[in-house]
């Protein structure tokens, strides 16, 4: 049989070479003599000059020969394991690269920008320009489809309109729609328009360049339509066909479109009417992407952002210490910046969010006004030093005692000489060593008076002059030397001690220092000094403006304000005021969003990248290391113009750093990375799972987070370990104590075994979340590595596949139930790249509990990774954590996750080379999770901002 195969495949090669010959397209004597048992001559043909050749049949019937290229060996490199041979057999993952199902293929340059910039799937960086056009030759030249040619270089994509007649407000009730058809076969999303609008979202412009707009209307009136793409807007004036029900007339314009998808909406005036029939577009003239210039820094468009829910949150308890939460008040929602995290883009706010804002708004500055001082202190404070709320005879309100250090309290019931207020004196604050206040008031000038009575030295042996002598200093001057309060008044009497003071950093500060012992204060009273009250609100609003708006005001805004304040005042109270100026405040803007770009507003806007200025840094370091607004240092740095010194600047990363806010802003880096941040929401079959419940998924949340913050405090923090064998669990959550298989002593972390978990990959949380309700799901865990630890983007499923689980078998695996995936032709190239990762997973069941077993058959936990610079086959997920620990991919991604959580953005392809000289300097560090946020915070990326409504420059 061997004998009669090699006959037959001598049969064909020999029709081959005499089909060559016949064409003319071969000197026989270029054509080697088979050897006599065909070894080494089945594949290929040596031709002229000993080059092996493939064989393709032209139009005419002739075989062409087809040099096996550099290209191809670069292809069988970088491609074939996603995409198949060129025939289309064999894929994997992805498209078989046959002419109609592949996008990028309208030319042969498109292609070569195509996988130069984004190939191969397993490391985009792989394949340089050369590498890129050597492959896309071969492509061309050889893949079914093609013949040798590209396709034509004419793309047009066309809008044809159902119920098209544009008219008035078009309400999503009405019918009005535009359907979007591609002439490649490509169709996408049918949108109904508002506001006089139509939107037609997601065309896809396979080719960027300038394009021709045909739009064909009918119109008895001269009318405008104004086309809007991405932030231009193409202008039609007096449309006017001569009658509506006309033959369609057509106006013609030129724009560029450098983005494959983009955003298109026709708008009208109110009120007028247009028939479109349909809109097409042409190319012109094609324009390719440029190469990638690593040596030229990019920094992507920086969109204008709306402050989260939690930074929302997390502001107002810093700046007015009022606490909110679902019981009091619900914030807006947030929308996502990418897949993964949360944010908030510069959208119009619709009345709900803004009524939400409002009413936020509201609440924070009527709790505010309750204890604000510092405006009060305009008017005057008083403090019943040791004591409670207090009105003495002239109904002078004394707040009760507060914003004093450690110290004592001493009181009695006795009458004091000189004065009919002896309840304030018969309370006195005290202690055996210096004690102070700090009282935050307005920066301004205020008259103190201090009020004294001696109630303990009152005679005999332990009284008497001499007993108590101390001095007293505001703002660190002196203003009180040697008191002896006896030896000046005697016993139970009054004594006052009043003097003025400059306060200039919005904190009154007063120290009682012994000289002999005990130092003491019964009441304090704070008045600006006369005549200057205007100017102590104007100070107090120039404060709270630069906490808020996170910048200076300017004149204009200080005048808005104090006039607000003052009509606010005049028709209620102090405190009434106060709540209006901080509703008022909160409800701006310059709260709400995030500006940035003013360092040079005019180029920002022009699309230039520009420095950000200095409260520009403090709010993106503030917001990034401790998801809240600057603090006063920060802001006084920014004031002083220093934060932008390189030297200052670093020493405020490494404060922010070092403070434990920074450890709050990296677990809801966490939460959302690895998709835990919603897991109260988590449901299990209750009748599999009879525990689970909203605490138990909480303290799983905590859990990983204490795991994770725990590493983030070490002197030392390496990347390894977070996927590092054993572990502690933090948890003294019995059910969660159970999933682990491990008992607590309460008190301190709960060592895991080595050979059971491993860091994040194994943590109950991510397993619980990543699975269904009953069973375990290696789909969406293998997803969970591919897309979040990968950063690896994967297809929808195709629409006639539904998402659901497979019934459960009590007599099989969950490898068995979802074997279907490798057998289906629509599911098996996507399946194949999550799968394999999901089983190794599967010894942790729908809640994250280890098992060895499912339904009584020992549990098969091979995988395997492809499309990766870690492929290969492993067991169980102690080796996958090995590996990926181990990945420069996996690296890559994570600084990717934690730049667009710094940046509340998406990151730009051309920000990859940033993103890759990060990477670099994270590895070579051994991974140095501190190193990785000062290389962030040092950044372009992180220091400069480019206008998103602009191209990257």
């Amino acid at each position: 049989m061997k004998n009669v195969n090699k006959k037959i495949k001598a049969f064909i090669l020999g029709a081959v070479c005499l089909t060559l010959l016949s064409c003319g397209g071969l000197d026989q004597d270029g054509i080697e003599e088979l050897d006599s048992d065909m070894d080494g001559v089945i594949n290929t043909l040596d031709l002229c000059n000993d080059t092996p050749v493939g064989v393709k049949v032209d139009t005419n019937g002739c075989a062409i020969p087809l040099i096996i290229s550099e290209g191809q060996k670069l292809y069988d490199q970088h491609c074939l394991a996603c995409h198949g041979d060129s025939s289309g057999n064999s894929v994997t993952s992805g498209d078989a690269l046959i002419a109609e199902r592949c996008d990028s293929c309208a030319s042969s340059d498109l292609l070569h920008a195509k996988i130069r910039d984004d190939m191969p799937f397993s490391n985009a960086t792989s394949c340089d320009a050369g590498c890129a056009s050597e492959i896309a030759k071969y492509i061309f030249a050889n893949f079914d489809g093609f013949d040798g040619l590209p396709p034509p270089k004419a793309h047009t994509v066309t809008l044809e309109a159902e119920n098209g007649v544009l008219e008035g407000k078009i309400e999503s009730n009405d019918g009005s729609h535009i359907r979007a058809v591609s002439t490649n076969g490509i169709n996408f999303v049918e949108n109904i328009g508002f506001d006089n609008k139509i939107g037609f979202y997601q065309i896809n412009f396979a080719i960027p360049g300038r394009y021709s707009m045909v739009v064909h209307y009918a119109s008895g009136e001269n009318r405008d339509l104004d086309i809007e793409s991405n932030g231009e807007t193409i202008a039609f004036s007096n449309l006017n066909s001569g009658n509506f029900n006309s033959t369609f007339s057509q106006a013609e314009k030129e724009f560029t479109i450098t983005r494959p998808l983009i955003n298109i909406i026709a708008s009208l005036d109110s009120g007028q009417a247009v028939n479109i029939d349909k809109i097409v577009f042409t190319l012109v003239e094609e324009r390719l992407p440029e190469p990638i210039n690593c040596s030229v820094s990019t920094v992507g468009g920086t969109p204008l952002q709306r402050l989260s829910s939690t930074q929302y949150a997390n502001t107002v308890k810093d700046i007015f210490n009022v606490e909110l939460s679902a019981s009091n008040i619900t914030l807006p929602g947030d929308e996502r910046i990418s897949d993964l995290f949360k944010g908030n883009i510069a959208l119009p706010l619709g009345e709900a969010p803004f009524e939400q804002y409002m009413l936020a708004a509201e609440y924070v500055g009527k709790e505010f006004a309750k204890s604000d001082l510092a405006a009060k202190s305009c008017d005057k404070l008083y403090i019943n030093a040791g004591g409670g709320e207090y009105y003495d005879p002239g109904q002078n309100y004394y707040i009760p005692d507060k914003y004093f250090s450690t110290s004592n309290v001493y009181s009695v019931d006795v009458p004091i000489k000189g004065t009919s207020a002896k309840e304030l004196y018969n309370t006195t604050r005290w202690h055996n060593a210096e004690f102070s206040y700090a009282v935050p008031i307005a920066s301004g000038t205020y008259k103190i008076t201090l009020h004294f009575a001696e109630i303990y030295y009152i005679g005999g042996d332990v009284g008497g002059a001499g007993k108590r002598i101390f001095n007293v200093h505001a703002e660190n001057n002196a203003v009180v030397n040697n008191l002896d309060i006896f030896n000046t008044v005697g016993a139970n009497a009054g004594h006052n001690e009043i003097f003025n003071v400059e306060v200039s950093d919005g904190v009154l500060d007063l120290s009682f220092i012994p000289v002999v012992s005990d130092p003491t204060i019964s009441g304090i009273r704070i008045q600006p000094v006369s005549g200057t009250p205007e100017a102590c609100i104007s100070r107090y609003i120039d404060d709270l403006a630069l906490q808020v708006y996170r910048r200076p005001i300017s004149a204009e805004e200080k005048t808005e304000l104090g006039e607000l304040h003052a009509e606010l005042k005049a028709a209620s109270s102090t405190e009434g005021a106060v709540a209006g100026l901080v509703a008022y405040m909160l409800q701006s803007p310059n709260f709400l969003y995030r500006a940035e770009g003013n360092s040079s507003l005019g180029a920002y806007l022009n699309g230039a990248t520009v420095d950000l200025n200095d409260y520009e840094l403090a709010t993106r370091l503030s917001f990034f290391l401790w998801n809240l607004t600057p603090d006063s240092v920060l802001l006084d740095l920014a004031k002083a113009g220093q934060l932008s010194n390189p030297d200052v600047y670093q020493a405020q990363v490494d404060r922010l750093l070092s403070h434990p806010n920074y450890l709050d802003s990296v677990s809801s880096f966490y939460a959302q990375w690895l998709g835990i941040d919603n897991i109260e929401s988590l449901e299990k079959t209750r009748s599999i799972f009879p525990n689970f419940s909203a605490e138990l998924s909480n303290a799983m949340r905590r859990d990983t987070l204490d795991f994770v913050t725990d590493i983030y405090s070490r002197s030392e923090s390496r990347f390894a370990d977070l996927f590092s064998p054993g572990g502690f669990t933090y948890t003294n959550h019995p059910e969660l104590l159970n999933i682990y298989g491990v008992s607590s002593d309460g008190q301190n972390p709960t060592a895991l075994p080595r050979d059971e978990r491993s860091g994040l990959l194994t943590q109950p949380s991510v397993m619980a979340v990543f699975a269904h309700a009953s069973q375990s799901s290696p789909v969406q865990r293998g997803q969970f590595v591919r897309e979040r630890l990968l950063c690896q983007e994967l297809p929808p499923p195709p629409p006639t596949v539904a998402d659901v689980e497979p019934e459960p078998d009590p007599n099989a695996t969950t490898r068995e139930r979802f074997s279907a995936h490798s057998v289906n032709p629509a599911c098996a190239s996507c399946h194949a790249l999550m799968d394999p990762l999901g089983f190794p997973l599967d010894n942790f069941d729908a809640v994250g509990a280890l098992r060895t077993t499912e339904n009584g058959i020992d549990l098969d936990l091979s995988g395997s990774l492809i499309g990766t610079d870690i492929n290969g086959e492993f067991v169980g997920p102690l080796e996958l954590s090995e590996r990926l620990a181990q990945s420069h991919q996996v690296q890559t991604c994570f600084v990717e996750n934690w730049l667009t959580f710094a940046l509340s953005r998406g990151i730009d392809k051309r920000e990859s080379c940033t993103v890759e000289d990060i990477t670099t300097r994270l590895i070579n560090s051994g991974g140095d999770l501190s190193l990785l946020m000062r290389e962030i915070v040092e950044s372009d990326l992180f220091k400069k901002a480019t206008n998103n409504n602009r191209e990257v420059n």
